[in-house]
C-alpha cells in the first residue's frame, strides 16, 4: 500500500509540475523577404518587402524596417521614409498568408558607380515570433556605367 501511494504521489507531482511535453507551439512565425527590381537607366530601385506568416497563430501586426543606403533621397508610399530607413506595417495576416509592400526608392548617385545595399528586418510583431532566424533579408544593387561608344557612357542599375 505504501509503495502504491508513493508511485501515485510521484506521478501526480510530475504531471502537475508545469513541464508539458505536448505543449502546442505559440506565436506567429514570420519570415521576411526583400526583393529589388530596377528601373534600369535611372538610379531607382523598387523594393518589395514581403512578410509570410508560418503560424501557428494569426498575426495581428508586425513592423519591418528596411535600412537603405544613405544616398537614398525619396520614396513612394506605402512605407514611411525617414533617415534612409523605410518603416513598413503589416497585419492582420492568417497562417500561410503573405503580404507585400512595394516602395520606389530614388538614389543620389547620378554619374557615379555605387553599390547600394538594403536590409529588411522584423523589429516587432504581435503575437511574438518564435523563430528569429528568418526575420531578415538583404538585397544588393549596383549603379554602373557601360563603356560603349563615345562618352558620356550610360549608367544603369543592376540588382
Amino acid at each position: 500500500m505504501f509503495r502504491t501511494s508513493l508511485v501515485v504521489a510521484v506521478t501526480a507531482a510530475l504531471l502537475t509540475s508545469g513541464a508539458r511535453a505536448d505543449a502546442a507551439p505559440s506565436g506567429a512565425d514570420l519570415s521576411v523577404d526583400l526583393t529589388a527590381v530596377t528601373a534600369l537607366l535611372l538610379p531607382v530601385v523598387d523594393y518589395r518587402v514581403s512578410v509570410t506568416n508560418h503560424g501557428p497563430q494569426p498575426l495581428t501586426s508586425a513592423t519591418v524596417v528596411v535600412a537603405l543606403d544613405p544616398r537614398s533621397t525619396i520614396t513612394t508610399a506605402p512605407c514611411v521614409f525617414a533617415n534612409a530607413t523605410l518603416t513598413c506595417s503589416f497585419g492582420p495576416l492568417a497562417p500561410g498568408a503573405t503580404a507585400t509592400s512595394t516602395n520606389r526608392v530614388y538614389f543620389d548617385v547620378m554619374y557615379t558607380e555605387a553599390t547600394l545595399d538594403a536590409t529588411a528586418t522584423r523589429i516587432a510583431s504581435t503575437p511574438t515570433d518564435p523563430n528569429a532566424g528568418n526575420d531578415t533579408d538583404t538585397a544588393r544593387c549596383r549603379h554602373e556605367s557601360e563603356q560603349i561608344g563615345f562618352p558620356p557612357w550610360p549608367y544603369y542599375m543592376r540588382c
